[in-house]
């Protein structure tokens, strides 16, 4: 599959840029895949070598104008902080059936995820968000062909 065309850091607006922004989202799919090794409550919460780590693998798909690599990565981290949560969302849903556990997660983080969600304050958050989340776009992302 050929490489995305260069990124740019702003709004989105062509066709093309959502196509971008979606091979972005798989980007990000995959490495909660095969990345996550922590159950982290937040993106936020996941130490600064283990973003590194991640910074490193969407830069080995994506290119940008390296001037430019502090804001791509702020947007990056801005996009997935969302895809995160979005997840998380899922695989809480998963546990709230009582399936059994998310296909995509090891087993350790999702005991991990089991454990945090079965906390009675966790509980209430979780029920709170669930009511207030609208459709995921594609933040700042464009790309120059």
């Amino acid at each position: 599959m050929a490489r995305p065309p260069p990124l740019q850091p702003w709004g989105v607006t062509t066709e093309q840029e959502f196509k971008v922004c979606d091979e972005i989202r798989k980007c990000i799919l995959r490495m909660l895949r095969s990345m996550l090794k922590h159950p982290y409550e937040k993106y936020s919460d996941m130490p600064i070598d283990v973003k590194e780590s991640w910074h490193r693998t969407f830069a080995q798909k994506f290119t940008w104008d390296h001037r430019r690599t502090t804001q791509v990565l702020q947007t990056f981290d801005q996009y997935a902080g969302i895809q995160y949560s979005r997840h998380m969302s899922q695989w809480k849903r998963a546990y709230g059936k009582k399936k059994k556990r998310a296909k995509d997660l090891e087993d350790h983080v999702w005991k991990g995820f089991c454990e945090y969600w079965s906390v009675p304050s966790t509980k209430i958050i979780y029920e709170k968000n669930s009511e207030s989340q609208g459709p995921l776009c594609c933040i700042g992302w464009t790309s120059k062909p």
